[in-house]
């Protein structure tokens, strides 16, 4: 993929979706993005690379399962923003169901799926209830000190650290 120079922070209109910030990568006639503005239920929201949200395939189903941006980009050709996700299942919510998985795992499919982000919101429920799963919390074992031991990282990690630069995007979310 090759890099362009970030511009200025910037909107793209695509009807009722927004990218937000300047482009952070081009590939022959598509062109990549870290964010984009969407509103649902009367409420304005930005979703990020990297993020995961409740996904509800079927309206008509109680069924929730968990989705992953991996990628954003605009078409120029179609001219139409896509999304690239992953999607998380509870294995009782496969075709092999429940068998020696562990009590708060998840199923990744395989396949990623491919949609147009006005799709995509159409997908995304802000109203799941998800009830498995643990909470997981970083504690320092009792009478540790620095000679015996080193924790695995000197602060957390946030999933936005990484080679992109998200300020415009952060800039973006506190107007919101």
């Amino acid at each position: 993929m090759e890099r362009i120079a970030a511009s200025a922070p910037r909107t793209m209109d695509n009807g009722s979706v927004q990218l937000i910030g300047g482009p952070c990568g081009q590939h022959g006639p598509y062109t990549f993005y870290k964010a984009f503005k969407y509103t649902k239920n009367g409420q304005r929201h930005i979703m990020t690379l990297s993020e995961f949200f409740f996904v509800k395939l079927w309206m008509d189903s109680d069924l929730v399962c968990i989705g992953e941006l991996q990628l954003l980009w605009a078409d120029k050709n179609s001219e139409q923003v896509l999304a690239s996700l992953r999607l998380y299942f509870l294995p009782e919510n496969t075709p092999e169901g429940r068998m020696d998985h562990g009590e708060d795992e998840v199923l990744a499919i395989s396949e990623k799926v491919v949609l147009k982000v006005e799709d995509l919101i159409t997908w995304i429920t802000l109203d799941a209830e998800w009830n498995w799963g643990r909470q997981a919390k970083y504690i320092d074992p009792p009478n540790s000190n620095q000679d015996s031991f080193v924790p695995l990282a000197p602060h957390p990690i946030r999933l936005t650290e990484t080679a992109l630069d998200f300020t415009d995007v952060e800039k973006e979310r506190k107007l919101l």
